[in-house]
């Protein structure tokens, strides 16, 4: 949660969290959503926004106000 704050304090206006970031783990992440996760929803989703998610169902998003 710092590293959230402390994002959003300097300025970024979207942070979100990432279980497929290097140094990040997923916990009880069953083997078929890990991979809808990583090569269906998340390409799609960056494909059609324009933003890169590596991880489109995690639990942690912050918002700048």
């Amino acid at each position: 949660m710092p590293r959230f704050i402390e994002a959003l304090q300097q300025g970024v206006d979207f942070v979100q969290a990432s279980r497929f970031v290097p140094g990040c783990a997923g916990e009880n992440t069953s083997q078929s959503r890990d991979f809808a996760i990583r090569f269906i929803h998340a390409p799609m989703l960056s494909l059609f926004s324009g933003f890169r998610w590596t991880d489109t169902t995690q639990g942690f998003r912050a918002y700048s106000r």
